[in-house]
């Protein structure tokens, strides 16, 4: 059965386990094993929902970078949809149509809809690791840089553990309980401390708006006209070059290897001024997220050939050393 991951249990006291072999079904008593998806590259599968409130239990799970649902009582496995790049954690939103989903690769959050084969990036993200939920609008994520709370409707995420490396799918929550685990230490979260979290990191925010709004207004004049000034100037600039398109595709390459370890979409268009259409529209029909990771695998691939050690490759793309444990041969 290989090296298990994950698991979850059933209401019948019955297991699905995830390993590097695949997925299994487990009865109750460990003496029937049943294989219901065989891992093509030893790569376990993410177990992203189990829904029991059916006659037809449903396992959601996401693989060899695509989405699937297999049906326990009919035995039906489909692929419902290609992502390009790993899913590393997810979650379904529950509501009364059940087919969407919030999933996250190592650069982006991801809404997905089943139903329309819809998805749409939230977040721009470096190395994350774990989603859940925390409500209907409301997530929780942890990366190599610290966990953060997501806002989906509003689109907003804010830190509350910044600079706080965690270790791969090391969240857990189940009612009012919430878990999250590092390298060496793990937080445990009870009944309003969830709450309390969500609160204070928003109050937090909001104090920081709002001082930063006061601010503003307190130095008001010459200071103020000069930033409008500047301001229309360089939206003026801006529209200019998102008209005219005299950025190519090379360009925005040569800049991406330039600065492997630190690119993201943002400080993309912040450096050649170019709005979120006109960045999608010039690395059509790569997103521009999986551009960056395309241009690092490449980076660890020719830095593996050349002998560099790992800690070398972690410095020069950015990637974290556990992440390129798991890639190098």
């Amino acid at each position: 059965m290989g090296f298990a991951r994950d698991i979850y249990q059933f209401k019948d006291s019955s297991f699905v386990l995830a390993s590097t072999e695949g997925l299994f079904l487990i009865n109750k008593t460990f003496n029937e094993v049943e294989q219901i998806f065989e891992s093509a590259d030893k790569l376990e599968p993410i177990i992203i929902d189990v829904t029991e409130d059916q006659q037809n239990p449903v396992i959601s799970f996401t693989a060899n970078n695509s989405f699937y649902r297999y049906g326990v009582t009919d035995k039906e496995l489909l692929k419902l949809s290609d992502f390009g790049e790993p899913i590393q954690d997810g979650y379904r939103i529950e509501d009364e149509i059940a087919t969407k989903y919030v999933l996250i690769t190592g650069n982006s959050l991801i809404l997905y809809d089943y139903s329309k084969d819809h998805k749409d990036d939230v977040f721009n993200l470096v190395q994350a690791h774990s989603v859940v939920s925390m409500g209907t609008d409301t997530a929780i994520l942890t990366t190599q840089n610290g966990a953060f709370i997501a806002l989906l409707q509003s689109r907003e995420i804010i830190p509350f553990m910044k600079g706080v490396e965690f270790n791969k799918r090391a969240i857990w929550r189940q009612d009012n309980i919430l878990k999250l685990g590092g390298t060496t230490w793990y937080f445990t979260y009870k009944e309003d401390g969830i709450d309390t979290i969500i609160s204070e990191s928003l109050q937090s925010y909001n104090d920081r708006q709002r001082k930063n709004i006061s601010t503003y207004f307190w130095w008001t004049s010459g200071i103020v006209t000069l930033l409008f000034l500047g301001y229309f100037v360089r939206n003026k600039r801006k529209k200019e070059t998102d008209e005219d398109v005299d950025v190519s595709l090379s360009i925005v390459e040569d800049y991406i290897k330039s600065n492997l370890t630190t690119v993201t979409i943002e400080s993309i268009r912040a450096q050649f001024g170019l709005s979120n259409k006109s960045l999608y529209a010039l690395t059509t029909p790569e997103k521009p997220g999986r551009l960056i990771t395309k241009y690092r695998m490449k980076m660890v691939k020719d830095l593996i050939a050349k002998g560099q050690d790992i800690e070398a490759i972690s410095r020069a793309t950015g990637f974290s050393v556990s992440y390129l444990k798991k890639l190098k041969p």
